[in-house]
């Protein structure tokens, strides 16, 4: 590098080059996979712990009702069955938002990986007009040597 201008290979920073691994996904693609598989398991205990939630409810409102059946007043009847309504909209709310939430997260990925392949074309093609401008500077200086 006589010249002061840096080649292709010298331009690229270990953080703007894309590394693959053997199967040609980068590792960016790589963590993104993995991170969907721990993001599907993850869902699927949160629904399994709801289902949990649920049926230890439903059994504790039956120890409940039947230790004590003459001891409940209506009131008390409405407060138990408006806490059900209530958890049991809370359940969905949280389903709905852990599903907003995943949604998002596959977008944001997809948006790395597609911003990720555009920053490496870039830096090719950065790489290739460096390349040029070294030649033209070459045979600009050969061409003042010359005379022509």
């Amino acid at each position: 590098m006589t010249s002061g201008i840096p080649t292709g290979a010298e331009s690229l920073t270990p953080q703007n080059q894309v590394k693959l691994n053997q199967s040609g996904q980068s590792k960016t693609e790589e963590n993104l996979v993995k991170n969907e598989e721990i993001v599907a398991k993850n869902e699927e205990t949160v629904v399994k712990h709801e289902e949990l939630a649920i049926k230890n409810e439903e059994l504790t409102s039956m120890m409940d009702s039947s230790s004590s059946m003459d001891g409940i007043s209506r009131d008390d009847g409405c407060k138990v069955q408006k806490r059900k309504e209530r958890l049991e909209q809370n359940r969905i709310s949280a389903r709905e938002s852990r599903k907003r939430k995943k949604t998002m997260i596959e977008e944001l990925q997809r948006t790395v990986i597609t911003l990720s392949r555009e920053n490496k074309d870039l830096n090719l093609r950065n790489e290739s007009l460096r390349r040029q401008l070294v030649e033209l500077g070459t045979k600009r200086s050969y061409s003042l040597q010359v005379g022509i």
